[in-house]
């Protein structure tokens, strides 16, 4: 009868163990959903180039900059590429770095044959999880001179609503939002399950020759 006693006490608190770390796991996920880095310092980057090359983006920078993040199998994050490419030569104030999610492989040919006015980087899911917090696609990062993350947007926008916030920001202005975001299309976020700028300032990147990442 003991024994029986014991065991049911034993399943029992097995039971609430089970239950309690669920819902720690459940609480812990919920509190990394809501993390931005909007607010907090960029962190030194490393990103890779299609033909093998690879820089570190390193802190501080020095001169305001957007992060594009993009998986080529994503059609807004195109229609949001097609916006910076228009309005680049206003945008005279930052440099734009354009980064893949995607495999090299894939970036590579989107790269060949989109032939995008500016450089194209590849960095792996993880690290641009891990390192930014960046979920979903397409992500923009508005960078300030000190390599603080003024802004993080994501998911698609009407030409109208990016021209006004990057041509102000990257001229000087703040991040905030105008008037004309009122008429801003959403679009819904691509997961980043889903996937099978400008000339940088050289004296702000450490360039190293390596092969190219292989994102899994």
């Amino acid at each position: 009868m003991r024994g029986r006693i014991t065991q049911r006490r034993w399943l029992a608190a097995g039971a609430a163990l089970v239950i309690i770390g669920g819902l720690a796991f459940i609480l812990l996920l919920a509190a990394f959903d809501r993390y931005t880095i909007e607010g907090s310092t960029r962190p030194v980057l490393r990103l890779h180039a299609t033909d093998g090359r690879s820089i570190r983006l390193v802190a501080p920078y020095g001169r305001r900059h957007l992060l594009f993040f993009f998986l080529v199998s994503c059609p807004h994050c195109h229609e949001t590429m097609e916006h910076l490419r228009r309005v680049r030569d206003a945008a005279t104030g930052c440099d734009v770095f354009v980064v893949s999610l995607s495999e090299p492989a894939a970036t590579a040919a989107f790269a060949a044959d989109r032939n995008e006015p500016f450089p194209i980087w590849t960095i792996s899911p993880h690290d641009a999880l891990v390192d930014l917090g960046i979920r979903r696609v397409p992500t923009v990062l508005f960078v300030s001179e000190t390599d603080r993350v003024d802004l993080m947007r994501v998911g698609r926008r009407s030409f109208a609503e990016d021209s006004v916030m990057i041509i102000r920001y990257c001229n000087g202005g703040s991040s905030g939002l105008s008037a004309v975001d009122s008429f801003g299309e959403d679009g819904t976020p691509g997961e980043l399950g889903d996937a099978s700028g400008r000339a940088v300032n050289d004296r702000n990147l450490t360039n190293e020759r390596t092969a190219p990442l292989s994102v899994r």
